[in-house]
């Protein structure tokens, strides 16, 4: 099942499910108000849908198969930039046999479903190390910025130190915790 949605700066609006791809690309073109556009970045190519809420109706009906969705210019406010269009897949879950396909968001990442378990577990266990040794230092820290748009942190009076993928890399692949905090701490 696939859904389609309208999204402009987190207003989000749901057009509906639909059975396959192919189904809801073909509302898509239903809309005369929808701008598609191609592009391609390392030879993968992506579609782009997007309105413009200057060409929006005061009042319209998208007419489609047997539906009739209302599109109005209300739905959106003028000054929020472009409206994009948003197709995505949606597990149905009795036919989920094992880990749901997707990814998972962890503070300001996304990470795929199949690693966010070990990646947060990683992410503990290496800011668990980190405040310890600052502890054992007897240098300050505080922890902040969780839900923020960099995420979480860890700030001493002589650097911030964020908990992003990078951070979680680097405890990974250290040869030493001792290793670990001075590649962080450098």
């Amino acid at each position: 099942m696939y859904i389609l949605e309208m999204n402009q700066a987190g207003n989000n609006h749901i057009v509906g499910l639909f059975q396959d791809k192919e189904s809801a690309q073909d509302w898509i073109a239903s809309c005369p108000y929808i701008q598609h556009e191609q592009f391609e970045v390392e030879g993968v190519r992506y579609d782009d849908y997007t309105m413009d809420y200057k060409t929006l109706p005061t009042y319209d009906e998208i007419k489609w198969r047997d539906s009739v969705f209302p599109l109005t210019k209300y739905m959106f406010a003028p000054d929020d930039g472009p409206i994009g269009i948003m197709c995505y897949e949606l597990p149905v879950m009795e036919e989920v046999k094992d880990m749901v396909e997707g990814a998972t968001q962890v503070d300001a990442y996304v990470i795929d479903n199949n690693e966010v378990k070990t990646y947060i577990e990683e992410r503990e266990n290496a800011k668990e190390t980190l405040m310890e040794y600052f502890k054992k230092q007897n240098i300050a820290y505080e922890v902040g910025g969780q839900g923020s748009e960099d995420g979480e942190y860890i700030w001493t009076e002589q650097q911030l130190i964020h908990l992003d993928a990078n951070f979680v890399d680097t405890w990974q692949n250290k040869s030493s915790v001792q290793a670990f905090v001075e590649e962080i701490c450098r």
